[in-house]
């Protein structure tokens, strides 16, 4: 199953409110429409206290809290579009399990679910790159990509098999390909499905694409 591609620029910008201990973070995307807004340690800007991104539409896709950097407790995700927003997932981090689905949103049956959705798991690998590989590798690299693959266990639901496709026009670089395998090998549990089938016993793999742009 391949994954909708990321193409890593910085989408929002953002600035800083507040002077105390905590601050509060405004991203915004090019129109200038609020895409997060969370609270952060001032001293080490880790993430830490509320969180709410919102899609293009100004509605909001997700909420929940933020713990030294880490999602913890419930979290509560929502449908991406124009019209009236709906509830699809509501996931506890802390003890890694799933409180509610909306099975109308299920695109492919069976599949086991990312916390979020695609919308979650971009976030998460985006900021997971532009925190760990140095900046002067995306003017290197600007206009290459790479492809990601993995797969998710059927029985347990955590990320196995995870490895770089080799392709022409692609990075070949030891130290990027092994902060992005780190990040891919620590996406955590995924949920199983309840409508999976003894059809799915292969399990699901996926290929996600990731293009560099300066």
């Amino acid at each position: 199953m391949k994954l909708v591609q990321i193409i890593l620029f910085l989408l929002a910008y953002g600035h800083l409110i507040g002077q105390s201990d905590t601050s509060i973070v405004k991203t915004y995307y090019t129109d200038k429409k609020v895409f997060e807004e969370y609270q952060i340690t001032t001293k080490d800007s880790a993430r830490n206290g509320f969180y709410k991104s919102f899609s293009s539409y100004g509605k909001i896709l997700s909420e929940g809290k933020y713990t030294n950097d880490e999602k913890t407790g419930e979290w509560v995700y929502y449908s991406n579009g124009a019209s009236a927003t709906e509830i699809v997932q509501k996931y506890n981090h802390t003890t890694q399990t799933e409180l509610f689905y909306n099975y109308v949103y299920e695109k492919y049956l069976g599949a086991p679910r990312y916390p979020g959705g695609l919308n979650a798991m971009n976030e998460y690998i985006t900021r997971g790159i532009y925190k760990n590989i140095k900046k002067e590798f995306f003017k290197k690299y600007s206009g290459k990509k790479l492809e990601v693959t993995f797969s998710i266990d059927r029985k347990s639901g955590e990320v196995t098999g995870v490895h770089i496709v080799t392709h022409s026009n692609q990075i070949e670089d030891p130290e990027v390909e092994g902060i992005i395998i780190s990040i891919f090998q620590k996406l955590g549990k995924w949920t199983l499905s309840k409508t999976m089938t003894e059809k799915t016993n292969v399990g699901f793999s996926y290929t996600y694409p990731i293009r560099f742009k300066n």
